[in-house]
């Protein structure tokens, strides 16, 4: 056999072979990435389509007293609001030398030799597959910016003018000034965002303050609501965060237990603060603070010893493609706390 013919083997080989046990581990799944992440977001696959326009015509009036005729909830103004994909796509490339040495090695230590680029291979469609929970941090250390999106009220996810009424600016801020970063300091902060979750509302034109008012938010009390919120922090405030957790008490007077649940991330990096942190709310499947919109789920990619960048470039290249968007959605239950 000739030189060129056994080098092809040796390629087609190793190439086959990692192909193989790539395709099993990402088919197994990889452990899970930042779990905690995943309940903040309400996901829905869409199909293929660009993009997807979703009417909205404010919330559901409650019911009121008979006068005679009955009230209508009726979406005939609705405004637009249209939510578009985006595509998304990474590789690792492998050099083929690195295949043509491991294919000529027996079959004993033929994964040795592959085991390096399979843990790349690996690395990259997890890091793709989880690309949604990156953006999702994105969105939260970027989210007082409309830079990576804005919530149906055209304002940014974190906003001191969130709408009370269909398209119409408005003076309802999930943005609370916190005090400081002591353990006292963030049990008063805790208490104000709890206070400030129980203030939004949603007013309807045209009808008494008593009947078009709908709260966007309604709990019993703060031992309920407090379960039900996780809150995403910087590294820097997780030592007493972990200490109020510990205490038992919000408020050091109410008796509410302080168990806290709570997510710590790189919120102080690249320009980020470390005295700000978040609290999101989670009592309504359907409505959580970020959407998930999917048109193509992570789908990898595996090359072939004839693919052209082999004759090209003596590289091999296995990627992996999806297009789906993430963006802010209920602004309600969420709630940022600035420290200066």
């Amino acid at each position: 056999m000739s030189s060129i013919a056994s080098d092809r083997l040796s390629v087609e080989s190793s190439t086959n072979r990692l192909n193989l046990v790539v395709s099993a581990d990402f088919q197994r799944g990889y452990p899970e990435g930042a779990q905690n992440m995943r309940q903040l977001i309400f996901s829905r696959n869409m199909g293929f389509t660009e993009e997807v326009v979703f009417p909205f015509g404010g919330f559901v009036k409650p019911m009121v007293e008979f006068d005679g005729s009955r009230k209508h909830n009726s979406l005939a103004d609705v405004q637009e609001f249209i939510i578009r994909n985006r595509e998304y796509d990474t590789s690792v490339d492998i050099e083929v030398k690195v295949l043509e040495r491991a294919g000529a090695m027996a079959e004993l230590h033929q994964m040795e030799m592959l085991d390096q680029p399979r843990r790349q291979v690996n690395d990259m469609l997890r890091q793709a597959r989880d690309n949604f929970l990156r953006l999702v941090f994105l969105l939260i250390k970027n989210g007082s910016t409309s830079l990576l999106g804005v919530t149906f009220d055209g304002e940014p996810l974190f906003s001191p003018t969130h709408s009370t009424v269909v398209d119409t600016p408005g003076t309802q801020s999930n943005i609370v000034v916190g005090t400081g970063e002591t353990v006292s300091d963030i049990d008063n902060g805790i208490t104000a965002v709890i206070t400030r979750l129980s203030e939004f509302v949603w007013e309807e034109d045209n009808q008494s303050p008593d009947e078009g008012l709908t709260m966007l938010n309604e709990f019993e009390n703060v031992d309920d609501i407090l379960k039900k919120i996780v809150f995403v922090i910087p590294q820097e405030l997780s030592g007493n965060f972990s200490r109020l957790s510990k205490s038992g008490l919000l408020n050091n007077s109410t008796g509410v237990n302080t168990n806290l649940n709570y997510i710590i991330k790189p919120l102080s990096q690249n320009g980020g603060d470390a005295n700000d942190w978040h609290a999101f709310l989670l009592d309504e499947e359907d409505k959580k603070p970020f959407y998930r919109q999917i048109e193509k789920e992570v789908t990898p990619d595996f090359p072939t010893s004839q693919d052209e960048s082999v004759r090209e470039k003596n590289i091999m290249s296995w990627g992996s493609k999806s297009r789906e968007v993430v963006c802010p959605s209920a602004w309600w239950k969420a709630i940022k706390v600035t420290n200066t």
